[in-house]
């Protein structure tokens, strides 16, 4: 799922124009979440209803996704490849790039038996050979990875996506952990139903009406982003520490539901500050690694509290609310830094504003 998200939003902002990333990121990720809300309802009502196993659900997954990979063989294409096609203007790579003219005459492209340059254009077709191209293509990552990494807007937005999204598949693939315990604290009978599809199209059902909502919002995200961050941060934190202190389901379904709410919110804003702060051809890359290192988190959280510590399902979550308590103090602490800046610079900011590719100007 994370890598067709990535591929479907680089495919998407290789098709709009950077004024409309907001809208459209709202409303892509409003149709995840609308998909995910019917996924929830039909998953509980026919294992409820015992139409359906959790075998046969698993096939019925597998339909979608087949009808799903047909579908998009009929999206319009984009005109060419990011990383493998010349761009029509290369930008300036720096002194760490690879200049395509000068790929011919580098004596790290001789040949190291003849002591000759390899034929790097083809002589039928007078096109780049693919060693030139694989070449041209790295020298472009690194150039778009140092371009979008340097700055520190991008960093910041990076780190709590990385982060946040760490925590979030880690409440996720064990809240019904949570859940069974809640169950046998009560003493409530054996066979008591959990609702987790109920509680899972409820949340991306909420989700998807606030996201598209956010989409509609022209704040200022450059000075106000760092408070909303530290805000939902630490309101997620309190909301997997009232987990261990409740063990009734309902409180449980409803802060599972608020923090799901939170999170998919949030997250939806750093996509498109992310998007709006890098070049159109490197989003593709920058999502995947915000996305690599949330799941590289995610392994290391996994061991430490799982495999190593062993902890209780409620020391676990107990554990992620100060994770993300940690994480609300970090960015409580920019936002300060950020607030102070703009107080001493004197200059007058808009905190909503008309356009919102005005953000960059307002906050330096």
């Amino acid at each position: 799922m994370q890598s067709t998200d990535i591929a479907y939003y680089t495919y998407i902002y290789a098709k709009v124009d950077e004024q409309r990333y907001q809208t459209v990121t709202s409303w892509t990720k409003c149709a995840t979440l609308f998909g995910r809300s019917a996924c929830g309802i039909v998953a509980q009502l026919t294992t409820s209803y015992g139409l359906l196993d959790y075998e046969q659900l698993n096939y019925l997954t597998i339909g979608a996704c087949s009808l799903a990979a047909v579908w998009a063989c009929f999206l319009p294409p984009v005109e060419q490849s990011i990383y493998f096609n010349k761009r029509s203007n290369p930008p300036s790579m720096g002194a760490t790039s690879i200049s395509i003219i000068n790929l011919g005459d580098s004596s790290k492209n001789r040949n190291e038996k003849t002591g000759q340059p390899e034929n790097l254009v083809s002589p039928t077709t007078g096109a780049l050979s693919f060693g030139a191209k694989l070449r041209h293509a790295y020298s472009l990552l690194w150039s778009d990875f140092l371009q979008a990494y340097s700055n520190r807007r991008v960093v910041k937005w990076s780190l709590w996506w990385a982060l946040a999204t760490c925590g979030y598949i880690q409440v996720v693939h064990n809240i019904h952990l949570l859940w069974i315990h809640a169950v046998e604290a009560q003493h409530l009978p054996k066979d008591t139903k959990i609702y987790n599809g109920a509680v899972e199209a409820i949340d991306t059902l909420t989700s998807a009406v606030m996201v598209a909502g956010i989409g509609t919002l022209r704040l200022n995200w450059s000075l106000l982003g760092e408070p909303i961050l530290a805000i939902f941060s630490l309101i997620e934190g309190l909301l997997l520490v009232a987990f261990c202190i409740s063990y009734k389901l309902w409180v449980l379904y409803a802060a599972r539901i608020a923090f799901g709410v939170i999170f998919h919110s949030i997250i939806t804003i750093a996509n498109f500050e992310v998007a709006k702060r890098i070049a159109k051809d490197s989003k593709g890359l920058i999502f995947g690694i915000n996305s690599f290192f949330a799941l590289l988190f995610q392994t290391i959280l996994t061991l430490v509290v799982i495999a190593w510590l062993k902890l209780h399902i409620t020391s676990q979550f107990i554990i992620y609310g100060a994770y993300y308590g940690v994480l609300g103090l970090l960015f409580a602490v920019m936002s300060v830094l950020t607030i102070t800046k703009v107080v001493r610079s004197k200059n007058p900011v808009a905190l909503w504003i008309t356009k919102s590719y005005e953000c960059d100007t307002m906050v330096k």
